[in-house]
């Protein structure tokens, strides 16, 4: 499967983040998150600081306490809820920017492809460089960044690792339960073990599935609604993003099951409020 360049820089800014992130392993070789790696309500931030680093200290630290804090009143489900929400409050003018900048690029996307065909097969500096400033050119008439699209997504990824982490770690979450499933049993496993018994965490997977590709095909429709036909077909035919969100949907599935089910429930949350903001910053900013 072959990506195209900006496919490709998200990869790579994926994979610095999750190196500058500290993911070390925090679970065991059964998938069960370690002892020493639980984040509970007397767990400080100094001795996170000193032992795990300052990303687990700043960022993960904080959404685990709020989890294992709101737990305390509400449902562990419930408090997943809540601080997930006030994560994305966090990052919503971030997302804003971002979702505006990408949704202008995919509208002019015909366009842009007329440029890259009428110097199609031209590999002269003089071509590059007049292929170079007719784009810019284009992207200045529309007032388009190409690049703060992928700066928003570079800056969120930050928050969404440490409220990933914070959820596999609070210790509420761990010995918590929802409607009868264990927050802290892998869906897997469950499965293998006794399959009779395990529909609940079926439906869970399912449910995830179908919420997360609800939810990363979305921004792409809504954008696309408007267009005229022929543009949606060019734009359509021509658009790289959806490897990506395929890849991206197929590595949640995989890791979901393997997992547990916490982050199944997390998913779920995470991909129901992402529909919900996909459609505010629609109706209220790109429109």
């Amino acid at each position: 499967m072959k990506f195209n360049k900006k496919s490709k820089r998200l990869l790579l800014l994926i994979a610095v983040v999750m190196l500058l992130a500290g993911c070390g392993r925090i679970t065991g070789a059964d998938g069960r998150v370690l002892p020493e790696k639980i984040i509970s309500l007397s767990t400080t931030f100094t001795h996170m600081l000193n032992e795990e680093g300052w990303f687990e200290a700043i960022f993960v630290w904080p959404f685990a306490q709020l989890i294992n804090f709101f737990a305390q009143y509400m449902n562990v489900a419930f408090s997943v809820i809540v601080v997930t929400i006030l994560s994305r409050l966090v990052i919503l003018p971030l997302t804003i920017k971002s979702t505006v900048s990408m949704q202008k690029l995919q509208m002019i996307q015909p366009e842009l492809n007329k440029i890259q065909k009428k110097y199609e097969g031209k590999d002269d500096d003089y071509s590059k460089m007049k292929m170079s400033q007719e784009m810019m050119n284009l992207y200045t008439k529309h007032n388009i960044n190409p690049l703060s699209s992928l700066f928003g997504t570079f800056l969120n990824f930050p928050i969404m690792i440490a409220i990933w982490q914070a959820v596999q770690r609070a210790d509420s979450v761990i010995n918590g339960s929802f409607l009868g499933l264990n927050m802290q049993e892998l869906p897997w496993n469950a499965v293998t073990t006794d399959l009779s018994s395990s529909w609940g965490y079926i439906i869970l997977i399912v449910i995830l599935a179908a919420v997360q590709w609800i939810s990363m095909k979305l921004p792409t429709y809504l954008a696309r609604k408007d267009l005229k036909e022929r543009e949606r077909r060019a734009a359509e035919a021509n658009d790289k993003s959806s490897q990506m969100m395929n890849i991206m949907f197929v590595m949640i599935i995989v890791m979901s099951i393997n997992m547990p089910a916490a982050m199944s429930f997390y998913w779920i949350v995470s991909g129901a409020v992402q529909m919900l903001q996909t459609v505010f910053i629609q109706k209220r900013y790109v429109k």
